[in-house]
């Protein structure tokens, strides 16, 4: 267990197993505003993970083998959790990917993209340009009909802890941009 602060907030953070992070993210997911666009919980394998939950279970986050973050979440009140656990995220993540969404006639959304440049320090290695037929195809059309009428069309932003070669190129297909973003 580990107490860490920023801004104001103090938590205590633990490394918890698998099926404990699991349980708790698939509760929390579901009392979440924007929850149900979450991936869900059984699309990770949380047992080969490094798995870090708050001691009330508000928040946490799950980092994969080979350094990918995934199913970062915090129902706390306030703000400021990335802040928190930055020096963990900058410590053992290299890389994470983050749905954004473009309403259209409005610019696109990006207040995670900002967050993990501003506070860990990532940067923007690909995006793609729309992922609805992807995401339709993985998660079913009644999702993502719902997630477009909620929010505008998906797309995905990469981001890396290390500063990609050239200027971050836009991708058609979401494979060829999670690729890409592997081979650097």
């Amino acid at each position: 267990m580990m107490t860490l602060e920023a801004d104001g907030l103090k938590i205590v953070l633990q490394c918890v197993d698998g099926e404990t992070f699991r349980k708790t993210f698939a509760e929390k997911r579901a009392g979440m505003k924007r929850g149900r666009f979450l991936s869900p919980p059984e699309d990770n394998d949380y047992d080969q993970q490094e798995n870090y939950l708050t001691d009330d279970g508000n928040a946490g986050f799950s980092i994969t083998q080979d350094g990918w973050l995934v199913s970062l979440f915090s129902v706390l009140p306030g703000r400021g959790f990335v802040k928190c656990v930055a020096p963990i995220l900058r410590e053992r993540v290299v890389r994470l990917g983050c749905i954004c969404t473009r309403e259209p006639g409005r610019d696109a959304r990006e207040p995670l993209v900002e967050t993990y440049r501003r506070d860990l320090g990532f940067y923007v290695a690909a995006r793609t340009l729309d992922d609805h037929a992807v995401m339709g195809e993985y998660y079913g059309e009644e999702f993502i009909t719902r997630f477009m009428k909620d929010f505008g069309t998906p797309y995905h932003v990469f981001m890396t802890r290390k500063e990609p070669p050239a200027p971050a190129p836009t991708f058609d297909d979401f494979s060829e941009a999670e690729a890409y973003v592997l081979s650097l």
